[in-house]
């Protein structure tokens, strides 16, 4: 959740923007394609740091993911750049968008399990991110006791 809420890193968040949002854990299949290791030790040697995944340069990011898409791979294991700590890791699934299981695989069907908010915000305020109110209610006020009202016709 981190990544996908990331331009809310003043520590705010509008509850309409998590509403908005769907979360999901899956356990991948035995059929699931293999994962290019981005954090393996021996990926430094062809050039392979955590700037792939935490830096802001996301043309370098395309690239990379290009060439090894390009290469046969189907997916990616790497770090989560909002993760402070560094330790946190994802995969990336070089998969076309849609409503669809990934490659087609129904193997991957069923496996989903829908977060609730309340498990998302304990995990966002964790990070430093509150979810607040989009609607805040805020008090009535007469315009006759705010003065606005008066005569001008003085």
């Amino acid at each position: 959740m981190l990544e996908a809420l990331q331009d809310y890193g003043s520590g705010l968040l509008p509850d309409s923007a998590l509403r908005r949002r769907a979360a999901a854990r899956t356990d991948a299949p035995s059929t699931a394609p293999r994962a290019a290791h981005l954090t393996a030790a021996a990926t430094r040697g062809v050039g392979v740091t955590a700037a792939l995944w935490a830096g802001a340069d996301r043309v370098c990011t395309q690239a990379w993911t290009y060439q090894l898409h390009r290469a046969g791979w189907l997916a990616t294991y790497h770090g989560i750049s909002h993760d402070p700590a560094g330790r946190l890791r994802a995969v990336t699934l070089f998969d076309g968008t849609g409503a669809h299981v990934p490659y087609d695989d129904p193997a991957w069907d069923g496996e989903h399990e829908r977060l609730d908010d309340a498990g998302v915000r304990a995990g966002l305020a964790r990070y430093g991110i509150t979810v607040t109110r989009s609607d805040p209610e805020l008090p009535l006020v007469d315009l006759d006791d705010t003065g606005l009202l008066e005569d001008t016709d003085r």
